[in-house]
């Protein structure tokens, strides 16, 4: 790194070191203003602080990709294109040239404020070249250039709602039962989108065009990496960045692979707790994108508060060190119910994995270890398209060993008191779509062998009964499949409880 690059990459570490101290002053008002402001003005500030978080955390992450440069990229290594022909001809030449062996990784995407234009760098890992294309320009002509290839690879989208439990699950068991997929973890250019995308800058249309673009840019780097299972697994950079991104991933890659991984709202909340007072302490890492951000901070601060009028009372009784947390989580279930409603258009029919079936506290050895095999197994062949043909004996048994040490390394997450598990309860009930359906996601899969990823039978129930945690859907006959595609649909299956999560098992 030259001398002014270094100097650069220090001034921002000592700006950031400032940004955070003022990030803790803010946190210490918070008490104050939860004790003079209303809830709404209390709400509106709150909302500063996160946009606050998301852009000094975005500009952390982009110190970090570009090397310790403050300002730019390395213009004596770096290409930019800008017109058409120029374009076209590197995406010909490079991007999808099957003779070409360039491994091109997404850096970054930016915005340059003298052209008031967004940019996005790309690297050539084989030589170092950086190439620096206007995001919207180059997205819409890759889009037409990837439409016209085959590819023989599947993608599998994973969505989360459990502050980065499922994706870190899913990874280890997919890295160590060696299941045949090619993982790409959580990508900063995925977190720089959704970010992009609640700005409003551009239109959906070419939003859309530009995501589904940078996907298959992401799936070709990897082509040399494919396993048998051919299928490159995406985790989405947290549950802050769901409701932004699984509505655009589902209208631009209708046929590939969903899924969906939640816990409940307590759990969820202790583990984000957990994730940001155990943040790297170095220069170095504490450079990197960090799991606090996307579990902890609302990317969309106004649209669900905006929509129930009642959770900015409920969030102003919790300090904002656990109110942003429950929103952020909510928000992340918010999207994907919104998306089951509009089933009929949008044709959403993602893997709803509910966490606890596969990940506790017990071994896989215990007498609910058979069933915690099982809905293992489902989701791996979900995952990596076997459930025509069965996996191989010696993959499933290495997950469940993955699985099983995972689970046995575990942290010890900080535990909310009992009035404060009372006070999470109270927010995550002013959704009415929680408050007044059952405890599991609708159609959540369950362990069965014959598992299927619409719930077959709905139980009726009272809010007096407890749910029976043996209640499993059966299969149903097609008179009965034709009676319910007539009828509404309730929001969640299999339990008889009024809640959409036991209220016991909260904390």
């Amino acid at each position: 790194m030259s001398s002014s690059s270094t100097n650069a990459a220090v001034t921002t570490i000592v700006a950031l070191a400032a940004a955070s101290a003022v990030s803790l002053s803010l946190l210490q008002t918070d008490a104050a203003s939860r004790a003079f402001l209303s809830p709404k003005k209390l709400q509106l500030k709150r909302v500063r602080e996160y946009l606050h978080r998301w852009d000094w955390s975005l500009k952390k992450a982009l110190l970090y990709a570009r090397n310790g440069n403050d300002q730019q990229m390395d213009k004596d290594n770096t290409l930019v294109y800008f017109e058409d022909d120029d374009i076209a001809d590197f995406i010909g030449r490079t991007l999808v040239n099957k003779k070409d062996n360039s491994v091109i990784c997404i850096m970054t995407i930016e915005a340059d404020d003298a052209d008031f234009e967004y940019y996005v760098y790309l690297k050539n890992e084989n030589n170092g070249m950086i190439y620096q294309l206007p995001l919207i320009k180059f997205g819409m002509l890759l889009k037409e250039a990837f439409e016209n290839q085959v590819t023989t690879a599947t993608m599998c989208f994973v969505a989360d709602a459990s502050s980065g439990l499922g994706s870190e699950v899913l990874t280890t068991v997919l890295q160590e039962s060696k299941a045949g997929v090619t993982l790409v973890k959580e990508p900063l250019w995925l977190a720089l989108f959704a970010h992009l995308v609640e700005k409003h800058v551009f239109g959906k249309d070419q939003l859309q065009q530009v995501l589904f673009a940078l996907c298959r840019l992401d799936a070709w780097r990897v082509r040399n990496d494919l396993g048998s299972a051919q299928t490159v697994v995406f985790t989405l950079p947290g549950q802050a960045c769901t409701p932004s991104l699984i509505p655009l991933l589902q209208a631009v890659f209708p046929c590939e692979r969903h899924l969906f991984a939640y816990d409940a709202c307590i759990p969820s909340v202790e583990r984000a707790l957990y994730w940001r007072r155990n943040n790297s302490s170095t220069t170095f890492d504490s450079l990197e994108f960090h799991y606090s951000i996307t579990a902890t901070t609302p990317l969309s601060s106004t649209s669900l508060t905006t929509c129930i009028r009642t959770l900015a009372d409920s969030l102003s009784k919790l300090p904002i060190s656990l109110a942003d947390t429950v929103e952020t989580w909510m928000s992340s279930v918010n999207a994907f119910l919104e998306m089951k409603e509009n089933e009929a258009a949008n044709d959403y029919l993602p893997y709803v994995l509910k966490l606890s079936l596969i990940v506790n506290e017990e071994s896989l050895q215990d007498t609910d270890g058979d069933k915690r095999r099982l809905a293992l197994t489902n989701a791996l062949q979900f995952i990596t398209g076997s459930r025509s043909r069965p996996l191989p004996q010696g993959v499933i048994d290495a997950a469940v060993e993955s699985l099983r040490d995972f689970t046995s390394k575990l942290p010890t997450l900080p535990s909310l008191s009992k009035k404060q598990c009372e006070l999470v309860e109270d927010c995550v009930f002013q959704h009415k779509s929680i408050l007044i359906e059952n405890k599991t996601l609708m159609d959540t899969v369950m362990p069965q062998k014959e598992w299927t990823l619409k719930a077959a039978k709905k139980i009726a129930g009272c809010a007096c009964c407890a749910p029976d945690p043996d209640d499993m859907p059966e299969e149903e006959s097609s008179v009965a499949k034709k009676e319910r595609a007539s009828r509404a649909r309730p929001k969640y299956v299999d339990g008889k409880m009024g809640f959409a999560f036991d209220p016991t098992q909260f904390g």
